[in-house]
């Protein structure tokens, strides 16, 4: 049988956080002597406060777009696909301004936003290759999806005779079920 830990009184937190904003601490549900987490007794910090995160570490850099020293004109690139940097476009508002390229040579086109559900596929599958004659708009992410899809092959004549033979043999062996399932 395994004893539980009884800390010092010196040990013990005093129930109010130690971070400095004055909040009463929650009682510890388990035991993590580093941290000075006993159950039963209260924690030293509130959810979130510690020491760590009170110390400060000024920007290394507060220039931000053109200012930044590691400006590239608001052009990027992402697992294959151009990002434009277009503040105010409502696609960028969700993510941080960049908008793919792709959509902007749509929208151009179409002189309108893409809806949120609408797609451009690259005929060439070119990520990067973003003239007008190389898109296409599909209306959802399914449709999109389909012209990904590779369409199969139909089997030669050849295959088709040998697979007829196989079924004819099966099914004169006694192999073959009526729910066309071929037996060992």
């Amino acid at each position: 049988m395994m004893r539980r830990y009884i800390p010092t009184p010196d040990e013990i937190p005093s129930g109010i956080c130690e971070c400095g904003c004055g909040k009463p601490t929650p009682i510890a549900r388990h035991t993590a002597k580093a941290r000075r987490c006993f159950v039963g007794f209260p924690q030293p910090y509130c959810r979130g406060h510690s020491l760590a995160k009170k110390t400060f570490h000024p920007p290394l850099n507060t220039k931000h777009g053109a200012e930044h020293s590691a400006w590239k004109g608001g052009r990027t690139t992402n697992l294959g696909y151009v990002l434009i940097r277009t503040p105010g476009h409502p696609y960028g508002l969700k993510h941080k301004g960049y908008v793919p390229e792709q959509r902007l040579v749509m929208e151009a086109h179409l002189g309108r936003y893409l809806t949120a559900t609408e797609r451009v596929h690259h005929l060439n599958r070119d990520r990067a290759d973003n003239r007008l004659e190389n898109l296409v708009l599909t209306v959802n992410q399914a449709e999109h999806m389909r012209l990904h899809k590779e369409p199969k092959p139909s089997p030669s004549a050849e295959t088709r005779r040998k697979l007829s033979e196989t079924t004819r043999r099966a099914w004169a062996e006694g192999r073959m079920r009526p729910n066309h399932c071929i037996t060992p």
